[in-house]
């Protein structure tokens, strides 16, 4: 009686040995205590194969709810475990993580296309300045990318640019105008000069032509 009590004390904690002796007739209920221990054994040995599917099927759901929190984590990186699983009842919000991580996949998909026209419209705009840069440059050689270009927020003045150009031009198209008389003006004292230089060397040989021109000016 002793042994079988040993052995369903260890199958069943709870019972004791007031369960099957009496003290006053100092005997034992062996049949009875054959009887609970036949129970606890056959339950000990249903127990792992009727829990097995339960620990399959958590431990399978444990390892998807990873799989998913990691592909979370990277398209929302402020994603964190503590928002799915609960260490209480060490279980695992599947569905809020699954609805969590199809918003994330949608807006992922829609920020490409989302984005670029925008990034269409400044390139186009980027390679826009360049020319007319290009162009303000070669009418105003004093301007630099700097004045119209702020790195900071890697944006152009578009409307400083086409200001300054279309100034250059309308500069550019009234100067010919302007400076030919004056151009023409010094081309015939030029060459005046350069008549009266001659008589005068043939008059005196020792003067030169250094001494009435300047080169610096």
């Amino acid at each position: 009686a002793e042994k079988l009590l040993a052995e369903l004390t260890q199958l069943d904690p709870g019972v004791s040995r007031s369960d099957y002796f009496d003290d006053e007739s100092n005997s034992w209920d062996i049949e009875g205590l054959e009887h609970d221990l036949e129970l606890s054994r056959k339950q000990a040995a249903a127990a792992p194969s009727a829990a097995q599917p339960a620990k399959a099927e958590a431990s399978q759901g444990a390892e998807r709810a990873e799989k998913l929190l990691a592909e979370l984590t990277q398209l929302d990186p402020g994603a964190s475990r503590g928002d799915y699983f609960d260490d209480e009842s060490n279980s695992w919000d599947i569905d809020g993580l699954e609805h969590d991580l199809e918003l994330s996949r949608k807006q992922a998909a829609a920020a490409p296309s989302a984005a670029q026209p925008a990034k269409a419209e400044a390139s186009q705009g980027a390679e826009r300045a360049e020319k007319l840069l290009a162009e303000l440059t070669q009418l105003d050689p004093g301007v630099s990318r700097s004045d119209y270009f702020d790195d900071e927020s890697n944006s152009w003045d578009i409307e400083g640019l086409e200001h300054d150009l279309e100034l250059s031009r309308k500069a550019a198209a009234a100067a010919p105008p302007a400076a030919q008389p004056a151009k023409a003006e010094a081309s015939q004292g030029a060459e005046r000069a350069e008549k009266l230089l001659a008589e005068l060397t043939q008059l005196d040989p020792g003067v030169s032509r250094s001494d009435y021109f300047d080169d610096e000016s």
